[in-house]
């Protein structure tokens, strides 16, 4: 194969070493893999209570095993044997809760964390309220992080 791209793809693999070991397979010496994922265990947002950011970010995406797959990635690439990786960090930013919305889905996460107890639904109710009027005031402020990675076969 002359290259691969993959898309938000190995979030959602069990095992994305062996997915990555069958690119490296396939590809012919000198062919490019590029790869975009999500990092979500970077989500941060600007609030004032930052345990319950924290609980939101590490709730997020719970169907996909490879939550923090953008973060690993380089490291995954090293240990299958790519060469001349590039790596580039796209930082997604909201500059309101409905922005953020569009990049994460907000709602149903609050909603599975007062329902399995990480919040209680009071301070997830405050936690929410806080975000919106922040943003209507214009002051709203979110990240995560997107990695970019392309890497050489062998």
């Amino acid at each position: 194969m002359a290259a691969c791209l993959a898309d938000r793809v190995l979030q959602h693999v069990e095992d994305p070493l062996r997915v990555l070991g069958e690119v490296r397979r396939v590809l012919r010496s000198g062919a490019r893999v590029a790869i975009f994922e999500p990092d979500w265990g970077s989500l941060t947002v600007d609030a004032d209570d930052q345990e319950a950011v924290s609980v939101l970010a590490r709730e997020l995406a719970p169907s996909a095993p490879q939550r923090r797959i953008g973060l690993q990635l380089r490291r995954l690439l090293v240990e299958t044997g790519f060469e001349d990786i590039d790596c580039a960090v796209e930082p997604a930013w909201a500059r309101s809760v409905e922005h953020l919305g569009r990049l994460i889905s907000i709602e149903p996460t609050l909603e599975r964390i007062v329902r399995t107890g990480l919040l209680p639904e009071g301070r997830a109710e405050a936690f929410r309220a806080q975000l919106e009027r922040r943003s209507e005031r214009g002051a709203f402020f979110a990240t995560l992080n997107r990695m970019m990675i392309s890497a050489a076969a062998p």
